[in-house]
């Protein structure tokens, strides 16, 4: 299965690199990881990740996400997914996804997320986050595309002059273009799949669009995330070798 990432860049190289590291790992090998950044820094980035680099202006967002949509057509994927340059992934993710597009899901994803922070002389810190049981589609990172559907959209994912609501524009955007054509669309909301799992790790070392704060917006009348109280032998059971690296990233911080 050819699976190719789309991952924005922008002047924050230390947890861009440790991202792509992981990505690389996936037990469902991607084909390649497209990266589009705004600066020499970004592309010096790239080069040592070894990894493609486009580059593109930084503003408006959903302008630079759709540059390397467009770009990942030319290799004819399967699927393409969507991931941020500070948002992990377990190993198992396109594994355990692809299964989904495969058995002919247009967007795969989850609802469910685990929020990380690691800030110089703090603890970590590290929260499974919900979204409202409501929501129809998955968050923004980890989502994967099908073809199929790129095809219908004319690879045209994301609306051209948006800085903020990409994903659930988008969203709205995929099921017009649906409805114009009569497609039945099949979303797979896999929170069930508890071992695969995506991971937004946030530090005040780096420069953040949404800083670990500005994360935690009530969904709805329940609690909107749950602490994990041994977050040092979950990162090893979930992500190992996370802790050697978190270390590295941020010196000082309370593991």
């Amino acid at each position: 299965m050819k699976i190719i990432c789309v991952m924005p860049i922008y002047q924050r190289p230390n947890i861009t690199l440790a991202t792509i590291d992981l990505l690389k790992k996936q037990t469902q090998p991607l084909y390649k990881i497209i990266t589009i950044g705004s600066c020499k820094l970004d592309k010096l980035t790239a080069k040592k990740a070894g990894v493609e680099y486009l580059n593109y202006r930084n503003a408006p967002l959903s302008n630079k996400w759709q540059f390397g949509v467009t770009h990942a057509k030319k290799y004819n994927p399967d699927a393409i997914l969507i991931n941020g340059s500070d948002s992990w992934l377990t190993t198992n993710w396109c594994e355990k996804m692809g299964k989904f597009i495969r058995d002919g899901y247009h967007l795969v994803g989850k609802t469910t997320w685990c929020q990380c922070r690691i800030n110089p002389g703090k603890p970590l810190l590290i929260l499974q986050r919900f979204q409202s049981m409501h929501r129809e589609d998955p968050i923004g990172a980890g989502r994967l595309f099908s073809k199929s559907i790129l095809d219908a959209m004319n690879w045209r994912l994301f609306p051209s002059g948006l800085q903020s609501s990409l994903d659930g524009k988008s969203y709205k955007y995929m099921l017009a273009i649906a409805r114009n054509k009569k497609i039945k669309i099949k979303i797979k909301i896999a929170n069930e799949i508890e071992d695969a799992i995506l991971m937004g790790v946030k530090s005040n070392t780096w420069p953040s669009k949404h800083p670990f704060k500005l994360n935690f917006k009530k969904t709805d009348s329940k609690p909107d995330s749950i602490k994990i109280e041994n977050p040092k032998l979950w990162l090893k059971e979930n992500f190992p070798g996370s802790i050697k690296i978190f270390r590295e990233l941020v010196p000082g911080v309370k593991i």
